[in-house]
């Protein structure tokens, strides 16, 4: 699966370990885009019960969701927390400073070229291989 999809999983699986039920009408679709973030939050606000977290594909996305909840009139995370992901450099000065989860840029950046030498080696173990990573929750203001 993308990035998206292995969230979305992730998402499932952290609601089902909690014993909680999975609610699809919190799952919008979007792309990774600030506007894309902005308008999934917007859907979100329209809701007759809206969420009281929101975890975002990225952390662009996020500040998409932000500026939603802003406008909207309401507090971060007084009335919604809110979760990124990529720990980008913009994270730790959005208002507030984004929790997010990091990851390790140069492992994965390493990992990246090591699977690039086997495919132009010959020694590919095929299409469709993946591998966790490893991963950092950054706590910040906005949860």
């Amino acid at each position: 699966p993308g990035p998206g999809e292995a969230r979305q999983q992730g998402y499932h699986q952290a609601l089902s370990k909690a014993a909680l039920p999975v609610q699809e009408e919190y799952v919008i679709p979007c792309d990774f885009t600030e506007a894309g973030g902005q308008a999934a939050m917007q859907a979100l606000l329209a809701l007759p019960v809206r969420p009281d977290a929101v975890f975002a594909a990225n952390d662009v996305t996020a500040m998409g969701a932000l500026s939603a909840i802003h406008a909207g009139g309401l507090r971060v995370p007084a009335d919604i927390a809110v979760m990124g992901f990529d720990d980008i450099p913009l994270a730790r000065q959005l208002n507030p400073p984004l929790t997010t989860v990091r990851q390790f840029q140069t492992q994965l950046g390493r990992r990246a070229a090591e699977l690039l030498l086997e495919r132009l080696s010959g020694r590919y173990a095929g299409e469709g291989r993946s591998q966790e990573m490893p991963y950092e929750i950054v706590v910040r203001k906005s949860t």
